[in-house]
């Protein structure tokens, strides 16, 4: 980049180490994976010509939720820039995540995206802070064959889940994003991840801060997470956008 108001002489990012074939970014041929995505150059970029809505640049910008904090801001790449990324500076935890697929493969993009966005919007709800103070994407995505569900295969994901500093560190805790993320990978399950095994967050026989996952469909998911209630013994019917207003309510 160039220009008077960039902030030159520096290279944002990690230059390589080496380009040696040792090198775990090098895949050969002289290509080498890059430390950052495109989309945080354009997240500062769109940011610094004037488009600071969350909507607007997650329009303009549509897949900066699958790269965390990984991003530029416009403060960054430039002398007159003000902006921030929200859901960044605070504490940051990990959380697994896995999935019943019945053939082999990774989650896309838009599924992940969808994963984080139903833990980010749960977590907001349960902890009581804006959705927004949070950010998070799905890493490290392993294959193999399940042992819940035989003859499938376990998706396994690590979500990176980070907050801003408005988010008190005593807020947020290791258990609370683990549970969150339990339910979220459920629903994934039913309403996003395609051909996904349907799995609940089920309560165990003992109070626990870690719901276990099973393989078979329940209406009764643990704590506060309970999206749908039945009275007595009548017939439970819902449409699927009742379901998704429910979630996102």
């Amino acid at each position: 980049m160039f220009g008077g108001d960039v902030k030159g002489g520096k290279i944002l990012g990690e230059y390589p180490r080496s380009f040696g074939e040792s090198n775990p970014m090098n895949i050969g041929r002289g290509r080498l994976i890059p430390s950052r995505p495109w989309e945080s150059l354009y997240y500062g970029l769109a940011q610094w010509f004037g488009i600071t809505d969350l909507d607007d640049i997650n329009y303009v910008v549509p897949n900066n939720n699958n790269f965390g904090c990984l991003l530029f801001t416009d403060k960054d790449l430039f002398n007159s820039g003000t902006q921030s990324l929200k859901g960044c500076g605070g504490p940051e935890y990990t959380s697994p995540v896995t999935l019943q697929v019945p053939e082999p493969r990774h989650l896309i993009g838009e599924e992940q995206k969808s994963v984080c966005k139903l833990a980010v919007k749960s977590m907001g709800k349960k902890l009581g802070f804006e959705p927004t103070n949070s950010r998070c994407y799905v890493a490290d995505q392993i294959i193999r064959p399940s042992d819940v569900a035989p003859g499938s295969f376990d998706v396994e994901g690590v979500a990176m889940i980070s907050f801003d500093k408005t988010v008190p560190p005593g807020k947020v805790s290791q258990d609370k994003v683990n549970e969150v993320m339990v339910v979220a990978a459920s629903i994934a399950a039913d309403f996003v991840v395609l051909e996904a095994l349907p799995q609940s967050a089920a309560p165990s026989s003992a109070p626990s801060l870690s719901p276990s996952v099973s393989s078979q469909p329940s209406f009764e998911p643990s704590g506060e997470f309970t999206y749908l209630a039945c009275i007595h013994n009548y017939t439970c019917a819902c449409s699927l956008l009742t379901l998704i207003l429910a979630l996102y309510l």
